[in-house]
């Protein structure tokens, strides 16, 4: 049998400081901790069946232990002024973070008996791994914010980050935001008492990600092994990228936000574009420093863009002290396109299934297109890249399908809300247009040559017609008349069924 025994240990620490300088400008200090160990013990106990199975009867011990340490470390300077109608707000803040994981696993093996599970006890050494890893984050931020009667307001920051998981040369980023906007509302010379707000606004502004990088994807790493006796190290099947830089976005909003009768009806719409740019990819095949193998590589893979609508309505319908009832509807419309590509490609195998291609949506199809089936010999067509019909299946007449990839073009939903003093009711809805999916299970449920899967009745009558296109080849080659069309109509039915 098997013994499975877990330990875990948490510690937490929090430190909070805050000094008032004089009125309108703080100073705030945090600093947070979190330690996380766990010991976890495997035993195959020596005499059991599954042990036996296994195949070391003797029995099997493994110790393994992690522990993961954190903390961020956060100052920042708060600053407020007003004089009439006039507001100005600002903040300066760094923020430093870091991340320290380790692990060490033991197994040994012929134990001294089945309940002495101490690892030291067991005879035979077997196997002993471990892993380290440190992550480290660095943010310094400034913002600036003016606020005029509540009719104009002004906004702007810009932040620098750096991330121990980037290229050498490229560690730090800045990024930077800047926003208008204007309420209408608040205007003397508008005077619509059921309007509460009309803010018109605008903003743009550049954001980083590294959020796919694993630790160590910007070094090349070696994996250590054995040769006989002797140890052995080399290259591993993945190259760390020296360049790696951060992954951005530009993007720019424009809306508009509505609010109407004492604030129960909401609209809010606005039209936005995102550039994102050398985002992040695992690129396969990628050329070692050294030649000879091929390896896989993270990259800055290229640029997209991203333009769409969004809009949201709130309403309250009925507002009472014992009863609510209220509705709610969003939705967004979206258009995707890659600009462009690393180096000189031009497209990118995502899956084998879905490609970038420079000038369409992302995770577009890419696919050999069928034509149907020939009438006369119940053999499968295709349509090559030029147009033309072909009955010879290749993988190299596969084509982009403009317009099915695997993104939505649109998405959205709507829902209510019934609240009666304590007990309330929702029922929400969602729907999407566009996104297109390819069903592996049903391919291979319905493919004849997946012969040792679990197939469907569907793959028996394409088998039939299988022997029936080999009967056709036989008839051409030895100009045998065979009387099948009876049989040949009747299973052409069933696949129109």
């Amino acid at each position: 049998m098997n013994l499975l025994q877990i330990g875990e240990q948490d510690l937490m620490l929090r430190y909070l400081g805050h000094m008032n300088f004089f009125k309108g400008l703080t100073f705030k200090s945090t600093f947070g901790n979190i330690y996380d160990l766990r010991k976890n013990k495997y035993v195959v106990k020596k005499g059991s069946d599954i042990a036996a199975v296994y195949g070391y009867p003797d029995g099997s011990i493994r110790d393994t232990r992690s522990d993961f340490w954190t903390y961020v470390f956060n100052n920042r300077l708060d600053f407020s002024k007003s004089f009439g109608q006039h507001k100005i707000g600002a903040v300066a803040a760094f923020e430093y973070s870091q991340e320290e994981f380790g692990s060490l696993s033991g197994t040994k093996r012929v134990m001294l008996g089945p309940d002495v599970t101490d690892i030291g006890s067991a005879a035979t050494p077997f196997a002993i791994t471990g892993a380290t890893t440190s992550t480290r984050y660095v943010s310094m931020l400034g913002v600036v914010d003016y606020n005029y009667a509540g009719r104009y307001l002004l906004s702007g920051s810009i932040r620098r980050d750096g991330n121990s998981r980037l290229g050498a040369n490229n560690k730090y980023g800045n990024f930077w935001s800047a926003s208008i906007a204007w309420n209408l509302a608040k205007e003397s010379f508008f005077n619509v008492p059921f309007f509460n707000d009309i803010k018109f606004r605008y903003s743009i502004g550049t954001t980083g990600n590294v959020a796919s990088l694993a630790d160590y994807q910007n070094l090349i790493s070696i994996v250590s092994g054995d040769y006989g006796a002797d140890p052995t190290s080399g290259p591993s099947n993945f190259v760390g990228n020296k360049d790696l830089k951060w992954e951005s976005k530009t993007s720019q909003n424009l809306g508009v936000d509505i609010s109407m009768f004492k604030n129960r009806i909401k609209l809010t719409t606005e039209v936005f574009k995102d550039d994102r740019k050398d985002f992040l990819y695992a690129i396969p095949s990628t050329q070692y420093e050294g030649g000879g193998y091929l390896f896989s590589s993270i990259t800055n893979a290229g640029n997209i863009e991203i333009k769409g609508l969004e809009s949201e309505l709130n309403v309250e319908i009925i507002k009472s002290a014992d009863f609510d009832w209220s509705v709610r509807g969003n939705i967004s419309m979206l258009k995707y396109q890659v600009k462009s590509l690393y180096g000189t490609a031009t497209q990118l195998n995502l899956d084998g299934y879905t490609f970038m291609s420079i000038g369409m949506e992302p995770t577009t199809f890419k696919m050999v297109k069928s034509a149907g089936v020939d009438t006369q010999t119940g053999e499968a067509l295709y349509y090559r890249p030029d147009g033309s019909i072909t009955n010879v299946y290749s993988s190299s007449d596969a084509q982009f399908l403009n317009g099915k990839s695997t993104l939505p073009n649109a998405y959205g939903g709507f829902g209510t809300t019934f609240r009666y003093k304590g007990f309330d009711l929702n029922a929400d809805f969602s729907f999407q247009t566009g996104g297109y999916n390819y069903n592996i299970m049903a391919q291979n449920l319905v493919d004849f040559s997946a012969y040792n899967q679990n197939l469907s009745t569907a793959a028996l009558i394409i088998g039939k017609i299988q022997v029936i296109q080999m009967f056709y080849q036989l008839q051409r080659l030895m100009d045998l008349k065979l009387q099948m069309h009876f049989y040949k109509k009747r299973i052409l039915l069933d696949l129109d069924h």
